[in-house]
């Protein structure tokens, strides 16, 4: 049977005009405690710290014992993969360390069945040159054994669609399908052919997109029941398909992921029974979000 993961991008954000802690989270659920939180709620997270550094497998482990069964991590991989720097070198060595580094923080998880797609996210800078072409396809045989979501943003890589679809056919890739505003260079959405699916919501916030004041603002944007039906409909023709779906929401200002997550638990029919805060329920009213003191109440 094919599963729905759906969960948001990240799961901490204790900080800021948008932080979680006292919305989403109770002020006093802290620390690892948010995960565990979360996880009653949810069935699946991205996990964003590994972009932007290197984290031991110990780490992974104390996620691990964290979280129930069935419960599925998808880790991005580090920017020194998908960003101008190390290993553009032509060197043998360039990589592995970072390769082995990677693999060794998400092996926990793997060990635990609770290894979800490894998210490969390129710049919108990440045209479809030769040279691009070239060191996609190193990145992705640096990890042959997982399943992997490539997300590009530039329109150069529909010119050379059905290339890069047969150059990464049988690799256990497929490309997020994404959605955020759109540009003249925004990239129009494609299939790859694969045995899972890869959605991310950015938000449709172009206004502060580019020039945010400050870096949280480009997500901070709600999408609407209307909004969200389309990207329903598609999760439920992949899943028809036999494919297993991984949805995350990283509109997070605010918690704002967490209520698009919620709305489509339900729209998916696989609504969670947890309750929420209250502060969460106020701020997301016209959501009708069942709280601690409500759930009381029923028992």
């Amino acid at each position: 049977m094919s599963q729905a993961y759906i969960g948001t991008s990240g799961w901490s954000y204790p900080n800021g005009p948008g932080k979680w802690s006292g919305v989403f989270y109770p002020k006093n659920v802290t620390g690892n405690q948010q995960l565990i939180y979360y996880a009653e709620r949810f069935n699946a997270v991205e996990v964003n710290v590994t972009f932007y550094r290197f984290i031991p497998p110990n780490f992974t482990q104390k996620w691990i014992s964290k979280t129930p069964d069935r419960f599925q991590f998808a880790f991005k991989l580090n920017k020194a993969f998908t960003h101008p720097g190390k290993l553009d070198k032509k060197d043998e060595k360039a990589g592995k360390q970072e390769v082995r580094a990677t693999i060794d923080a998400m092996s926990p998880a793997k060990k635990a069945g609770k290894l979800g797609p490894l998210l490969i996210q390129f710049p919108a800078s990440f045209h479809a040159t030769e040279k691009n072409v070239e060191h996609l396809q190193t990145v992705l045989g640096f990890f042959p054994d997982i399943r992997k979501a490539i997300e590009l943003r530039n329109n150069s890589w529909n010119t050379i669609a059905k290339d890069l679809t047969k150059m990464i056919k049988d690799t256990n890739t497929t490309l997020a399908q994404i959605d955020e505003p759109t540009f003249s260079n925004s990239i129009k959405p494609f299939e790859i052919n694969s045995d899972f699916a890869y959605h991310r919501l950015h938000g449709r916030n172009a206004k502060d997109w580019w020039n945010p004041k400050s870096p949280g603002d480009r997500y901070n944007y709600l999408y609407s029941e209307k909004e969200l039906k389309p990207i329903v409909k598609n999760i439920l023709e992949h899943r028809k398909k036999g494919k297993d779906v991984y949805l995350f929401a990283n509109n997070h200002f605010g918690g704002k992921a967490v209520a698009n997550s919620i709305q489509l638990q339900r729209l998916l029919g696989q609504p969670s029974q947890a309750s929420f805060n209250l502060e969460f329920s106020k701020a997301f009213s016209g959501l009708k979000i069942k709280t601690e003191q409500e759930q009381k109440r029923l028992l």
